[in-house]
């Protein structure tokens, strides 16, 4: 897919450059290698997220976070604080409130069978009294544009709990090109059938 102007048109052959960011745990499956490559679009999430700590992201990982922030960004952090849990790519629930804490029991509330062991994505600054609440059940990942040290402090405590810090907010206005499922990124999977490994890049 190319890009004429501000129109988007299609030929017969693709590109697709990038770089190197990490090797990835395992790919979709546990037997399947990956691997996340940074495109030259520049786009907050989890491209451009610093890890503080936790284990090293898993394929599934980055899908979910990615399809998490998104989600999040299209709630403005001037307007209210907002919460989003997302599992295996599907919302455990959204909302918005006055404060990240208040926000995130909300969405919370929404399931909080489904939530355990999801990722959670905030429009603002983690806070002290937000990662308090939230270190409370098995969470994969906490995403958000930055925290204060006292919620890093707390969520040091849970030490395979993954914290990534994005430095801002994507813009919602402006649609990303996508290629598979992440902004500014893309990723590849070894598929192996039988003897013959193959890379898939989407």
């Amino acid at each position: 897919m190319a890009r004429q102007g501000d129109r988007r048109t299609r030929t017969g052959l693709s590109r697709l450059g990038g770089r190197l960011a990490a090797s990835l745990r395992y790919g979709e499956n546990p037997h399947q290698t990956a691997a996340f490559y940074h495109s030259p679009e520049r786009r907050y999430g989890v491209a451009t997220a610093r890890q503080v700590q936790g284990k090293q992201l898993s394929y599934n990982n980055v899908g979910d976070t990615d399809a998490a922030f998104e989600l999040i960004a299209e709630f403005d952090p001037l307007r209210t604080a907002a919460v989003a849990i997302i599992k295996h790519a599907n919302p455990c629930g959204a909302a918005e409130a006055a404060t990240l804490r208040d926000a995130y029991e909300l969405a919370l509330r929404c399931d909080p069978v489904s939530a355990f062991g999801g990722i959670i994505a905030l429009n603002r600054k983690l806070d002290a009294e937000a990662a308090a609440e939230m270190v409370k059940i098995f969470t994969e990942v906490i995403i958000a544009p930055d925290a204060d040290e006292a919620a890093i402090e707390i969520v040091a405590t849970k030490k395979n709990l993954r914290l990534l810090l994005t430095g801002g907010l994507p813009d919602p206005r402006r649609r990303p090109l996508p290629i598979g499922r992440w902004r500014a990124a893309f990723w590849c999977r070894a598929a192996t059938m039988s003897s013959l490994t193959t890379w898939i890049c989407a």
